[in-house]
């Protein structure tokens, strides 16, 4: 494991999951750990800090709604949160957030890692926190993580079609397959997941020689 996520901190999430997640939770968790480690081996990725952003993703999803919208509030309140302040991506919370506050586990998760685990690799925070909506510039980590909680094999709503996405080579076109099944499932998309499918979506040339999308 890299030195900048120490084995023993992994294990300490791990066990925080186990200990904490119902028995289904924690098995979609542990489904969640192996596709991110796989899919950081293909794209040549910190496999310690793939491991710690996918045992520690869901650790508040199955908190109740008033806390996670309480806790979220506090993002980059104080001095201590250095890294979740510097996240250029910690948007304020949008009108679909605060109607379904379950969407903010991961923003609650980033904080419980920094501060219940000291964990301050601002890449693991960050995938962590949009794990879930997804953002425009989110990073390479990030991106693994939004695909493998989506395209994780136990997923009721997949089809023989879409489980075959975390095989493909290219992530923003596996970031891509994910949001267009949200689409076809009828989901609302929040704002933030509007702007990453609008990047992601392939490009077709247009007679006057610029792009359309797709």
């Amino acid at each position: 494991m890299d030195r900048s996520i120490p084995a023993e901190t992994v294990a300490r999430i791990a066990e925080y999951a186990r200990d904490t997640l119902s028995a289904p939770r924690f098995a979609h968790v542990e489904r969640v750990v192996q596709l991110t480690q796989r899919l950081c081996r293909r794209f040549a990725l910190s496999e310690a800090s793939g491991l710690c952003a996918a045992w520690g993703h869901d650790i508040a999803r199955e908190w109740p709604e008033d806390q996670l919208l309480t806790w979220s509030q506090r993002d980059g309140a104080s001095q201590r949160d250095g890294a979740l302040r510097r996240d250029p991506l910690n948007d304020p919370l949008d009108a679909l957030e605060r109607r379904h506050p379950v969407l903010l586990h991961g923003r609650v998760a980033a904080r419980l890692l920094l501060e219940e685990f000291d964990v301050r690799d601002e890449a693991v925070l960050s995938a962590v926190r949009h794990h879930t909506l997804g953002h425009p510039q989110m990073g390479p980590l990030a991106r693994v993580l939004f695909v493998a909680d989506y395209f994780e094999p136990g997923r009721a709503f997949l089809t023989s079609q879409t489980r075959t996405v975390p095989e493909r080579d290219d992530l923003n076109e596996m970031v891509c397959a994910a949001i267009e099944d949200v689409i076809r499932r009828g989901l609302e998309l929040a704002p933030v997941t509007a702007r990453l499918y609008r990047q992601v979506k392939p490009q077709t040339p247009r007679r006057d020689g610029g792009m359309n999308a797709s």
